[in-house]
């Protein structure tokens, strides 16, 4: 077996892995959307509990949200208003809808701000198994797909 062969043989390897190792970390991407539209759904239920059990303005929900520790990423920290609620980029396609309906939150009764929060919650829940979905698909599908396109590389090398 010569020295070139062996080579070729450990490069193919290589890039085997660096495929695999590509599909992973596309699959992670896709994860790490699922958790941001999972935690921002969390919120929007917080919100909602707070908005209808506590008769507080909203500076201190969000504050108490931002101390709570259970929004990790969001970025609540200072955030005055509903309106300025950071949307992750998970939530893209709901954007101009979240926006209009947080905005609407400040100026909004009680009870009209509590149905608000339950429509926002409800769209945020189909983004949500939406990405989980996505998420479940990525996870089988891009690290066999990197894979099967390290072995073609492989192949093409050798």
């Amino acid at each position: 077996m010569s020295a070139a062969w062996l080579l070729k043989a450990l490069g193919g390897g290589l890039l085997f892995l660096a495929g695999t190792g590509a599909g992973m970390a596309a699959w992670q991407r896709r994860r790490e959307r699922w958790g941001q539209a999972q935690c921002f759904c969390r919120l929007l239920a917080y919100l909602l509990d707070a908005v209808r059990y506590q008769a507080l303005p909203a500076r201190d929900i969000l504050a108490m949200a931002a101390c709570s520790g259970a929004f990790p990423g969001l970025g609540l920290e200072g955030c005055p208003c509903f309106s300025r609620l950071p949307i992750p980029p998970a939530l893209d396609d709901l954007f101009p809808e979240l926006q209009a309906g947080l905005c609407a939150l400040e100026s909004a009764p009680r009870a009209s701000a509590c149905q608000t929060l339950e429509y926002l919650l409800e769209q945020c829940r189909a983004a949500e198994q939406k990405a989980q979905q996505e998420a479940a698909r990525a996870r089988t599908l891009y690290p066999r797909l990197g894979a099967c396109l390290g072995i073609l590389g492989a192949i093409l090398l050798l």
